[in-house]
């Protein structure tokens, strides 16, 4: 059963603004689903389509050679091309990336700033999955993305990643199997050309971002805060201490305990990796591809 498309002056009718372009892809996908419900002819399609957009988009869609002489298609795939915008947003641009990093200038996002990251994270990594590799190295992708990233966030990134990076490589393999072995050694050599994608920058930012919000719940306003199942009283005594100076202590005293719980989780991983590289390896010499039974990678 099809429904009555509305008419172009009815209230709840769709109408394209030539002032915004930006809606343009939504305006065109209404239209498709709405003329399908309705079984639209295909001969009537472009009429249709026309008789809902402002005056000057109208006289411009009509002087397109596809809406004379060209199917349904073909008229829709011109309308696209007449905005260069939105055609690049489809395809990619590194003017449209550049435009987007430009609303970071001068930012400098902690690994406390979760919301802001996405903000930054949701656009580019859309733009970049069109661009790389054709228009755009994956090198200059992670790049453009860290350079928005504060100094101590980016050495915990590289940290996190040569951390993931070891742990992976002293996963034993069968020398005998030679697919596995050709896959290790094809991994290392992909390394050496592009030592870590875009994407796993990505996934190890986001979760220490995530990590962070998640681990540690500070009032800075207060005496007290809290990190994990640690408490930690701040004097109130003392006298001429600034409420600045009270955070600053309090960032001083959460990187601390962030660097001792890091340094318990490395040893901890460090001991368990020796310990399962011992059993991995039965009396008869052959491989065990079992993963050990506790979690010995590290989980920031």
């Amino acid at each position: 059963m099809s429904v009555k498309i509305p008419e172009a002056w009815d209230r709840n009718a769709p109408h394209f603004d030539s002032s915004k372009p930006e809606e343009l892809q939504q305006f065109l996908d209404h239209m498709d689903a709405l003329m399908e419900k309705a079984k639209t002819p295909g001969e009537g399609k472009k009429d249709k389509l026309v008789s809902y957009a402002d005056y000057n988009s109208k006289r411009e869609w009509m002087s397109l050679p596809s809406y004379q002489k060209g199917s349904y298609e073909d008229f829709v795939k011109d309308i696209i091309n007449h905005y260069p915008s939105i055609r690049d947003s489809e395809k990619g641009s590194i003017s449209i990336l550049n435009k987007l990093l430009v609303k970071f200038a001068n930012r400098s996002i902690s690994m406390e700033d979760q919301d802001e990251l996405m903000d930054l994270i949701r656009p580019m990594q859309a733009q970049v999955k069109r661009l790389v590799p054709a228009k755009l190295t994956n090198k200059s992708a992670i790049a453009r993305f860290l350079e928005k990233l504060d100094v101590d966030f980016v050495n915990r990134i590289w940290a996190r990643l040569d951390m993931d990076e070891v742990v992976r490589n002293q996963i034993p393999i069968d020398q005998n199997d030679a697919v596995a072995v050709a896959a290790r050694t094809k991994q290392l050599k992909d390394r050496e050309a592009e030592r870590y994608l875009f994407e796993e920058v990505i996934a190890v930012a986001k979760d220490l971002a995530r990590g962070s919000t998640d681990r540690e719940e500070y009032d800075f306003g207060a005496s007290t805060y809290t990190s994990g199942s640690r408490k930690t009283i701040k004097s109130e005594a003392t006298s001429g201490t600034s409420a600045l100076e009270k955070k600053a202590e309090a960032v001083i005293d959460r990187m601390d305990q962030w660097q001792v719980q890091m340094q318990d989780k490395f040893e901890l991983t460090h001991r368990e990796m020796e310990q399962f590289m011992k059993t991995a390896v039965n009396l008869n010499g052959t491989v065990h591809r079992e993963a050990p039974s506790s979690q010995w990678l590290i989980d920031q």
